[in-house]
Order: C-alpha cells, then sequence, then structure tokens
C-alpha cells in the first residue's frame, strides 16, 4: 500500500498539537508532503521535522499539487468550510478539525461542495 501523501492547512495548536504527533505514529501509512501557514517559521518547522514536506505559502499552491491526496485543514475555525471546499474542489480528499463550520449554512455549502 502507498502512503497517504498529506497537506497540512494551519500549524498551530490544531496543527501542530494534535495532528501530526497522530499521524506521525504511522510513519507507514501517511506522509507530510506539504504545509501551509501565515507564519513562515511554523512551515520552516515543518520541513525540518518531516523531510520531504515542502512549504506553500499559498494555499491554493498547496492543494493544486500533485504530490497531495489528503488536505487536512485546521486554520482558525472562520476558514474551515472555505479552504476544506477549495480542497475539494481541487479534488483532494479533506480532513476538518472542528468546527466543520461556525452554522449550519456553512455546513450545507460543506455538504453540496462534497458531493
Amino acid at each position: 500500500m502507498e502512503k497517504i501523501r498529506i497537506g497540512l492547512c494551519g500549524i498551530g495548536r490544531a496543527g501542530w498539537g494534535m495532528h501530526i504527533g497522530e499521524v506521525a505514529l504511522y510513519p507507514d501509512d501517511f506522509e507530510f508532503k506539504g504545509a501551509c501557514d501565515t507564519v513562515p517559521e511554523r512551515m520552516e518547522a515543518m520541513e525540518k521535522r518531516f523531510p520531504g514536506c515542502k512549504a506553500y505559502p499559498k494555499f491554493e499552491d498547496m492543494i493544486n499539487s500533485p504530490e497531495i491526496d489528503l488536505v487536512v485543514v485546521a486554520p482558525p475555525s472562520k476558514f474551515h468550510v472555505e479552504y476544506a471546499v477549495k480542497a475539494l474542489e481541487a479534488g483532494k480528499y479533506v480532513l476538518i478539525e472542528k468546527p466543520i463550520g461556525l452554522n449550519v449554512e456553512e455546513a450545507k455549502v460543506l455538504a453540496e461542495a462534497d458531493k
């Protein structure tokens, strides 16, 4: 089985504090191939910790990379739906840090994009 190649959007509290540690437990199944954040030092830390992980200052560049299979969306909550929809439109699988949206309308937008 090939590894699932992950692009992580948001390398703050949830991204760095939760997702990275969980993914690191399964090195035979997953690998970080991309990281996107507004803080350059966070992206540098990802590149250092995970050789082969590329920093993407622009989210759109990361989701359009053929090196990414799954996008983990973990920025501040107000961006969850926007980034998840963009990743789905780019043909990626998406895992969203909770909450999936800030209200029912956002959840409906996300459900429609998933179709």
